[in-house]
């Protein structure tokens, strides 16, 4: 019986937790961060639109979308090696180029250099989802600051203009997280290269909050 006392007692405590959370979020947080690909810009969607018509010119008869899932998987898969790796940093754009070959090999769709930097260059050009601007205009005219948190090349981040960001902080930046036990750049999600990145545009972890797709966004 005790046991089930102490358990609803915790029931209710943690309740009232959550009922309490938006008011000490409201309160204390200051800064939000978003990660740009898959939160801010609807890539599945605009890669798949980018690639149909490209796809069709080769005759191939696949699902235009399973070839962007497994490009973006191959993508986050090899940015997660590189990560462990800790061999230094290798550019989203590279990575991209990677991952989008490896996808055709497989394929078995002829292909040029050209084209694989056409396909990754596409990525420049998503569009953010449907409800992103007007709750992001509606974020900012509550008080908080708003800035991108990425892997991406900062020439690729260009975000649209009609979008409230006022800072860009990507981790190939003049001044990225920089490992202390090999004295390299680094990749999300590490802890110590948020904080570095953080700390570099004068932002502490505390009153921010960081939205991503998945936890290693």
């Amino acid at each position: 019986m005790l046991h089930k006392y102490c358990a609803l007692g915790a029931l209710a405590r943690a309740e009232q937790n959550m009922m309490e959370a938006p008011d000490v979020l409201r309160r204390e947080v200051k800064v939000l961060t978003f990660d740009q690909y898959g939160t801010i810009v609807d890539m599945q969607k605009g890669l798949t639109e980018a690639v149909t018509p490209f796809l069709e010119r080769k005759g191939w008869d696949g699902n235009p979308s399973n070839f962007v899932t497994w490009w973006r998987r191959t993508h986050f898969e090899n940015s997660m090696i590189d990560a462990l790796c800790d061999r230094g940093h290798t550019p989203y754009r590279q990575i991209g180029h990677r991952a989008v070959s490896y996808v055709m090999d497989r394929c078995d769709i002829a292909y040029t250099q050209e084209e694989v930097s056409w396909l990754v260059s596409e990525i420049e050009k998503l569009k953010p989802f449907p409800d992103v601007v007007a709750a992001l205009n509606k974020l900012r005219s509550q008080g908080y600051k708003l800035a991108i948190l990425s892997n991406g090349d900062r020439d690729m981040l260009k975000p649209d203009r009609t979008l409230a960001f006022r800072l860009i902080i990507s981790f190939r930046c003049k001044r990225p997280a920089i490992s202390n036990r090999t004295g390299r750049p680094m990749r999300k999600p590490r802890r110590s290269l948020v904080m570095t990145a953080l700390a570099s545009c004068l932002l502490t972890i505390m009153p921010s909050i960081a939205l991503a797709p998945s936890p290693t966004a």
